[in-house]
């Protein structure tokens, strides 16, 4: 989604029945998409990625790419 802010918010979906993981492998996939939108949209902006999960994201090293976490509380609140 483009905002008027000039930030383009990028969202990936995943379930898990725990609190999430982005280990070093899960990091490099998702940065590869990242990129890939960059190429294929030719979108200038700066891209925020968005993490919706079932029960939150674990906070580790890999982890500080996400610049939003949606759990799905939220979505049902």
């Amino acid at each position: 989604m483009q905002r008027a802010d000039g930030f383009t918010d990028i969202c990936e979906m995943k379930h898990s029945a725990n609190i999430f993981h982005i280990d070093s492998d899960y990091a490099r996939d998702l940065q590869n998409k990242l990129d890939a939108y960059r190429v294929l949209s030719k979108d200038k902006r700066t891209l925020h990625l968005v993490i919706v999960t079932t029960n939150g994201v674990a906070h580790n090293n890999n982890c500080n790419m996400i610049q939003k976490e949606i759990v799905m509380d939220e979505l049902f609140a």
